[in-house]
Parts: structure tokens; C-alpha cells; sequence
């Protein structure tokens, strides 16, 4: 829903085109990084490497994170100027 949604981030006149497009790309990688995440947990389970597979599980998530911490850092920088 959030990467749909990122559209309108562009409402704002100072929201520029290249730092506007990075933040719908990072949201649209969330729900894109979920079926690499299967593949490389499942990959990594079957060759008996138990701790990588339960590192993998953690990337959906801590891409979440990233994506929200850039886009308050964005929000920052912005107030700030």
C-alpha cells in the first residue's frame, strides 16, 4: 500500500523529481525483496547453513527500516532548507 501511496509524495512543490522517484523505488523494493528472500532462506536451509537462512529472514525487514529512515531523513533535510 505504501509503495502505491508513495505517489503523492510529489504533492509537495519542494519535493524534487530525483529524491521523490529514489523513495518510491525504495518503497516499491520491500514487497519486491520477499520472494529473494524465500529463494536465498530456502537455498540456504537446504545446504544445512541454518544461521545464514535465519539472516535472510531478517532482509525484508531491515529494508523496511532503511526505506522509513530515509524517508524522515529526506524530511529533515527538507525542513531544515
Amino acid at each position: 500500500m505504501m509503495a502505491a501511496a508513495s505517489v503523492m509524495i510529489f504533492d509537495s512543490p519542494s519535493m524534487t523529481v530525483p529524491i521523490g522517484l529514489s523513495i518510491i523505488f525504495m518503497y516499491f523494493c520491500v514487497p519486491l525483496s520477499i520472494p529473494f528472500t524465500l529463494y536465498l532462506v530456502w537455498s540456504r536451509y537446504s545446504q544445512n547453513n541454518y544461521k545464514k537462512s535465519r539472516q535472510f529472514c531478517l532482509l525484508p525487514l531491515g529494508l523496511s527500516i532503511a526505506t522509513i529512515a530515509y524517508d524522515a531523513l529526506v524530511e529533515v533535510i527538507r525542513a531544515l532548507f
